[in-house]
């Protein structure tokens, strides 16, 4: 049962319904980082910070949309930490949780009424995902500077931080934001049935 009183029945989409409120509501409720952050960041301000990065870089609008819903399955399986699911694949012999990710993507995408992301904008999104990790990490994790692991982890994958201050908001600012967010966008798309 979902904030919306709606059902996501894992690997049955006839029996789940998807909507975005349910998605904002869900993310803006869970913590990045496992919690691991000084303050409460959630979820759903990482992706619309992540959209906004790529529409200030002038990313199209349906690129700026899979940026936003990239953690979307997040709303129904939760934050799987890295190492976690790291973990978790090597004791199960194979990629179970991109696995699980990736089916409940395809539910969430069909459900909204969108087709999955072309492997470019693939890429695409897992750069700002890798641009917001360093971002937030040098920000929200730690009082003192940035250890050497994550600048050794930004060399290797060739990112940097991005200056932009995040000051983490409530969960119902971040759902908000959420929202209109995602408005703005599939309303640029011409999408204004999907809008809400």
């Amino acid at each position: 049962m979902t904030a919306e009183g709606n059902r996501f029945t894992y690997g049955i989409p006839a029996e789940t319904q998807v909507t975005i409120k349910d998605i904002a509501k869900h993310l803006s409720k869970i913590c990045r980082f496992g919690g691991a952050t000084r303050d409460f960041y959630s979820v759903a301000q990482h992706c619309v910070i992540a959209a906004q990065l790529a529409a200030e870089d002038d990313h199209d609008a349906y690129t700026q949309l899979y940026i936003l819903l990239h953690d979307a399955h997040e709303y129904a399986i939760g934050d799987i930490p890295t190492p976690l699911g790291n973990h978790i694949d090597a004791l199960a012999g194979f990629d179970l949780i991109h696995e699980i990710k990736a089916d409940a993507d395809k539910m969430i995408y069909d459900g909204l009424g969108f087709k999955p992301p072309p492997d470019y904008i693939k890429e695409i999104v897992q750069k700002y995902d890798r641009i917001m990790f360093a971002t937030e990490a040098s920000q929200l994790l730690w009082e003192a500077k940035v250890p050497a692991y994550l600048e050794k982890w930004m060399e290797i994958n060739e990112v940097r931080a991005r200056p932009h201050r995040i000051v983490p908001s409530d969960c119902w600012s971040a759902e908000q934001a959420y929202l209109t967010t995602y408005i703005r966008i599939v309303t640029h798309l011409g999408f204004h049935h999907l809008a809400i």
